[in-house]
C-alpha cells in the first residue's frame, strides 16, 4: 500500500482506523492516534495494529536495500569461495527482503499498563471499531453483541472519538474452568460482563475481558458436548 501523502511514492508502514496509510517519514500525520484517551481517564490509548506479511515482490526488495546489499555480498562470497551454498544464502536474503513489507490490517486501541509515574496505570480496556471487531470476534459473538445495541445514551463513559455519551450494555459470557483435580473434566461457567457502545461512530469499549467477550462459546451442540454435559443456557 502506497503512502497517502500527496507526491510520496514510499510504501506505507502505518495506518489509522479509517484506512489512511502513511510511510515512516509521514507517520507523524497519524498523531491523532496518540491523542485518544481511555474513556475512564487512565491514560492515552496505544494503537495495536495487526501485521500481515506482504506478498513477495521486486518492489519490496527495492524498498529494503539492506537485504539487496547483503545478497550482493553473499554472491561475492560465493565467487571467492566457489561454493554454491553461498548462493542459497543470497537467495534467502532476497526472499526475506521481498516479503519484509508488512501491511497493517485492522487493529484496536488498548489502555496498557506501563511502569511509569507520569499518569494513572492502564485498565487494559480495549477500544475497537465495528469493522475491526467483526474480524476479531467469532461470527456468533459479533452478531450477539450488535443485536444488543438500541441507541440509548445511558453510560457513564464518553466516547473518546466523538465525545458523545455511550450506551452501557450488560451481557454475560462463558469461560472454561479447568478442574483443580488433574485428569478430571472441567466445566463451563457463566461470568457477568458488560461493554459500552457509541452508535454515532460505531466504536465499542470493552474491559480487560475483551478476549472472553470475543471468543466466548454460544449455545450449540458442539460446545454442550465439549462442556462434558454441563448445560448452557442462553446468554443474558
Amino acid at each position: 500500500m502506497k503512502c497517502d501523502y500527496e507526491g510520496c511514492d514510499e510504501w506505507s508502514r502505518n495506518t489509522d482506523a479509517s484506512g489512511i496509510s502513511y510511510c515512516r517519514k509521514h507517520s507523524h500525520l497519524l498523531s491523532h492516534i496518540e491523542e485518544i484517551v481511555c474513556p475512564k481517564g487512565c491514560r492515552k490509548l496505544t494503537y495495536k495494529p495487526d501485521y500481515i506479511r506482504g506478498k513477495a515482490s521486486v518492489e519490496n526488495i527495492r524498498n529494503n536495500p539492506a537485504y539487496l546489499f547483503i545478497a550482493a555480498m553473499l554472491v561475492v562470497c560465493a565467487v571467492f569461495a566457489r561454493h554454491p551454498v553461498w548462493l542459497l544464502f543470497a537467495a534467502g536474503s532476497l526472499y526475506a527482503g521481498a516479503t519484509q513489507k508488512q501491511d497493517i490490517g485492522k487493529g484496536k486501541y488498548v489502555c496498557e499498563k506501563k511502569e511509569d509515574f507520569s499518569s494513572k496505570d492502564g485498565c487494559l480496556g480495549v477500544l475497537i471499531d465495528s469493522k475491526s471487531m467483526s474480524s476479531k470476534f467469532t461470527k456468533e459473538n459479533y452478531e450477539r453483541i450488535i443485536s444488543k445495541i438500541n441507541g440509548e445514551k445511558n453510560s457513564s463513559l464518553t466516547c473518546p472519538i466523538c465525545n458523545q455519551k455511550m450506551e452501557h450494555i450488560p451481557t454475560n459470557y462463558w469461560v472454561w474452568v479447568d478442574n483443580p483435580i488433574k485428569y478430571l473434566p472441567g466445566w463451563w461457567r457463566e461470568e457477568k460482563g458488560d461493554f459500552d457502545a457509541c452508535l454515532d461512530c460505531s466504536m465499542f469499549w470493552f474491559g480487560s475481558d475483551f478476549h472472553q467477550h470475543s471468543q466466548s462459546p454460544v449455545r450449540t451442540e458442539k460446545h454442550i458436548l465439549a462442556a462434558q454435559g454441563t448445560p448452557m443456557k442462553e446468554f443474558k
